[in-house]
C-alpha cells in the first residue's frame, strides 16, 4: 500500500509540536501545499472549433498531468453572455453541439474534470470522497455558425425558349438574399427573380444570403436560351407498295429533338428517321413532321405522295386487254371466279381462293412466233385427265391439272405441254396449255368476238390480221393450222351400253382452228401450234 508524501509530512508535524520542533511542522506543511499544487488539473489546450450553420465540433489535446483528466466539460454562451446557454458534460474532443442558429455568433469554454485525491491535505479536508476537481475553463473562443446554401427550386428549367425566365429558390432564414446573373451586379430578391432580357446562349443564376454581416454560400444554377425552332430538310417518302418516310433536322445539332409524324387526318405518333408508314390506299396522302426541342421550340415539314391503284400487273383488278402479272394479255374475265391451280380446287387462285382472270403468253414466248409441237410422245392414255367432252366449252381453269398429267407421262419440252409448263414469263411458272374450253375463251378475243357466256363458241373469223399473233390456216407453212388442247379426244367404248361408256381415243388429243373457232381430234404425233397461258 502506497503512502502519499503528504500525509508522512501531517504525521512529522504532529511529533514535531510534541517535541516542539516548530521547524519540523512547517516543513510538513509546505510539503502538503506543494502535494496539492502539483495535483492540480490543467486547462485544456489546442481547443479548435469548426462550425456549421446549425452546430460546432469542438476538439482540443487531452489533459495529462501527475492528475489526468477524467472527463470534459463545454459551455456554449451566447457572443455577449455571461452565464452559459449550455453545459454539456461528459464531453470527448470531436464532439459536436448541435441545434445551434445558422449566421449566429457563440462562445464556447472546455473544461478539464479529474477524480478526487486523497484527503491528507488541508485543501482537500472540506471534500467528500468520490466527488472532482476541475480545471479551470479554457478562455472563451468565438465562432460565428455558417449560413446554409440557398436552395434552388428543381421546377427550373435547363433549358428555355424565354428571354427573361424566372428563377424559384429558398432558404430558412427570411430576408437578406442577393441574386444576380451572369456577371451582373447583386441586388436584393425575394424567392421569385426574374432576369433582365438574354440573349440566345448558355447564362448562369446565382443567389446568396446575408445574416448579420454573414455571407453564406452561393448557390448557382445554369440554363440555356433557346429560341430556334428545329428546321426539319430532305423529307423523303420511299416507295411503295409499304412506303416510308426520312429527313433530317438541321438547326440544332447536338439538341435532343423529339418527333411526332402524322398521316393525312389521323392522329400524330411518336417517331424517328425512318419511319415505317406501311401500305397506302391509292390516292393523295399528306405526310408531316414535327420537331420540337428540350425548349418548347417546334418546327415541321410536310409532303404529299399520290398513290396509283395498282396495275393488273402488280396485283390490282384486272379487264381484258390488260398485261398481266406474267407479261401475257388478259383474254378472259369472270367476276365470279372460277376453280384452277394443279388441283383445279377453289384455294388456288390470289389471296387463297378462286381464280378470276386468264392472261395469255405473247407471240414471242418460245422464239419469233409460237412453236409447232407434237402433243405427246406416247400414244396410250393419260392418267388424271378429266372427261370434258361433254362440257367442251366450260371447265375455264382445267388446263393447269391436264398439263400436269400429260408432263407426267411422261413428256418433256419438245411435246406441246412440257413446253407450255417450262415457260417462265414474268418470273411466273405456273404456265400451262390451254383446255379446249379456254381454248374457246381465247379464240373469241383473238378474234374480237363478244363474250357472252363460257359456252358461246368462237365462231368469228376475224382474217389474216388476227391479234396477239396467232396463226391458222390461211397462213402458208408446212403444218395444219390448228393449236393444241391439254384436254383429250373421248369416244364412246364400242363394248359398252347401254349405257354409252366413254374412253380415251389414245391417239387423239383437242385442237382448235382460231380462224373460226372449230373444234375437232388431233392425231397425237402429229405437229400442232402451241400458246402457254396462265390462270390467277
Amino acid at each position: 500500500m502506497k503512502v502519499r508524501y503528504s500525509k508522512v509530512a501531517a504525521f512529522l508535524a504532529m511529533i514535531a509540536l510534541l517535541l516542539g520542533y516548530s521547524s519540523l511542522v512547517n516543513l510538513a506543511l509546505a510539503d502538503d501545499a506543494n502535494s496539492y499544487r502539483a495535483s492540480k488539473l490543467a486547462s485544456p489546450k489546442g481547443i479548435s472549433l469548426n462550425a456549421t450553420p446549425i452546430s460546432v465540433v469542438v476538439t482540443f489535446n487531452a489533459v495529462l498531468h501527475q492528475v489526468s483528466a477524467s472527463s470534459y466539460a463545454v459551455r456554449l454562451y451566447a457572443s455577449s453572455g455571461e452565464r452559459p446557454l449550455r453545459t454539456i458534460t461528459p464531453f470527448t474532443s470531436g464532439g459536436s453541439v448541435a441545434d445551434l442558429i445558422p449566421g449566429k455568433t457563440y462562445k464556447i469554454t472546455v473544461q478539464a474534470i479529474g477524480n478526487a485525491v486523497n484527503k491528507s491535505n488541508s485543501k482537500e479536508s472540506n471534500q467528500v470522497a468520490g466527488t472532482y476537481y476541475s480545471s479551470e475553463e479554457s478562455g472563451k473562443i468565438s465562432f460565428v455558425t455558417g449560413l446554409p446554401t440557398v436552395s434552388i427550386s428543381a421546377f427550373n428549367q435547363p433549358v428555355t425558349s424565354n428571354p427573361t425566365p424566372r428563377f424559384y429558390f429558398g432558404s430558412p432564414n427570411q430576408g437578406g438574399l442577393w441574386c444576380y446573373v451572369d456577371s451582373d451586379v447583386a441586388t436584393t430578391c425575394t424567392s421569385v427573380f426574374q432576369t433582365r432580357s438574354l440573349a440566345d446562349g448558355i447564362h448562369a443564376f446565382h443567389v446568396y444570403q446575408i445574416v448579420s454581416g454573414v455571407q453564406g454560400p452561393t448557390a448557382s444554377f445554369t440554363f440555356t436560351i433557346d429560341h430556334l425552332a428545329p428546321v426539319i430538310t430532305n423529307l423523303l417518302i420511299g416507295p411503295g407498295p409499304s412506303y416510308s418516310a426520312s429527313w433530317t433536322e438541321t438547326s440544332s445539332p447536338g439538341t435532343a429533338i423529339t418527333f411526332t409524324c402524322k398521316l393525312d387526318s389521323n392522329s400524330a405518333v411518336s417517331c424517328s428517321s425512318p419511319f415505317a408508314i406501311g401500305a397506302l390506299d391509292a390516292g393523295s396522302h399528306t405526310f408531316t413532321v414535327t420537331g420540337e426541342d428540350v425548349a418548347g421550340n417546334s418546327g415541321q415539314a410536310s409532303t404529299t405522295v399520290v398513290v396509283s391503284a395498282p396495275s393488273c400487273a402488280t396485283g390490282g383488278t384486272c379487264s381484258v386487254g390488260n398485261t398481266g402479272p406474267g407479261n401475257g394479255t388478259v383474254f378472259y374475265h369472270s367476276a365470279t371466279g372460277f376453280n384452277c391451280g394443279p388441283t383445279f380446287s377453289a384455294t388456288a387462285g390470289l389471296g387463297g381462293g378462286l381464280c378470276h382472270d386468264l392472261e395469255v403468253a405473247p407471240s414471242t414466248w418460245a422464239g419469233l412466233s409460237d412453236p409447232t409441237l407434237i402433243w405427246s410422245q406416247s400414244l396410250s392414255n393419260v392418267p388424271g385427265i378429266i372427261d370434258d367432252s361433254l362440257n367442251i366449252n366450260t371447265h375455264v381453269g382445267l388446263g393447269f391439272m391436264n398439263s400436269i398429267a400429260i408432263v407426267l407421262q411422261p413428256n418433256g419440252i419438245t411435246t406441246a405441254a412440257g413446253a407450255a409448263r417450262n415457260y417462265d414469263g414474268g418470273s411466273k411458272n405456273d404456265w400451262y396449255l390451254p383446255n379446249i374450253a379456254e381454248l374457246n375463251q381465247l379464240c373469241k378475243y383473238v378474234n374480237g368476238q363478244p363474250w357472252v357466256t363460257d359456252a358461246s363458241p368462237c365462231n368469228v373469223w376475224a382474217g389474216q390480221s388476227q391479234l396477239l399473233g396467232f396463226l391458222d390456216g390461211a397462213v402458208p407453212n408446212p403444218v395444219t393450222g390448228y393449236y393444241w388442247a391439254s384436254s383429250v379426244h373421248w369416244i364412246v367404248d364400242p363394248n359398252s351400253g347401254p349405257p354409252d361408256v366413254m374412253i380415251q381415243n389414245d391417239q387423239g388429243a383437242m385442237v382448235m382452228y382460231f380462224d373460226g373457232g372449230s373444234k375437232t381430234a388431233g392425231y397425237k404425233a402429229q405437229l400442232g401450234y402451241v400458246r402457254a397461258i396462265r390462270a390467277f
